[in-house]
C-alpha cells in the first residue's frame, strides 16, 4: 500500500481516495470538526467531499493527507 501524501498532490478528477487529518464541516454549518479517522472522499466542484450522512448530506472536507484506495480482494 502507498504511503500518506500531502493533499496538494491528490488527484482532482473525482477519483475516490482515502483522506485524513484536517477538518470537516456539514453544508450550511461553520463548525470545523477534526477528521479523526481515514475516510473515503473525492474532489468535486472545487472541494473535497466525503462520508455521506444519514440525511443525505456530504461532509465538506479540508484534509491534510491522502492515499489511493487499496485494491479490493478477489471474489471467491
Amino acid at each position: 500500500m502507498s504511503e500518506w501524501q500531502p493533499i496538494e498532490t491528490a488527484p482532482k478528477d473525482g477519483t475516490p481516495v482515502l483522506v485524513c487529518g484536517g477538518t470537516a464541516t456539514l453544508p450550511c454549518e461553520w463548525e470545523n470538526i477534526p477528521i479523526q479517522e481515514a475516510t473515503i472522499a473525492c474532489f468535486h466542484n472545487r472541494q473535497w467531499n466525503g462520508d455521506v450522512t444519514t440525511d443525505g448530506n456530504c461532509w465538506r472536507l479540508n484534509p491534510d493527507y491522502w492515499m489511493p484506495l487499496p485494491t479490493p480482494p478477489e471474489a471467491k
